[in-house]
């Protein structure tokens, strides 16, 4: 078996996998924080926090992590957001 066959397509598979585990967030000012706030607590349900806190921690976040909160579906898409 030839194993330089299999190479471009190990070489596309890898390429696939890392663009695909990419995301792109749209910058969303801090003016936008109550429409964030109320778009995780839907998400978190009876894990939110006081709305006021998610608020502050809404305002001290980066424009990137605010779009990436509003583009979450999930809890584990919203736990994601703190590390970009």
């Amino acid at each position: 078996m030839n194993k330089t066959r299999f190479l471009p397509v190990i070489f596309t598979a890898t390429l696939l996998l890392a663009t695909g585990c990419s995301e792109d967030y749209i910058p969303v000012p801090a003016t936008q924080c109550g429409e964030i706030v109320e778009h995780s607590t839907k998400i978190l349900g009876k894990f939110a926090k006081p709305k006021n806190q998610m608020l502050r921690q809404c305002q001290n976040s980066t424009d990137l992590q605010r779009g990436c909160a509003l583009q979450a579906k999930i809890v584990a898409d919203l736990t994601k957001c703190k590390d970009i």
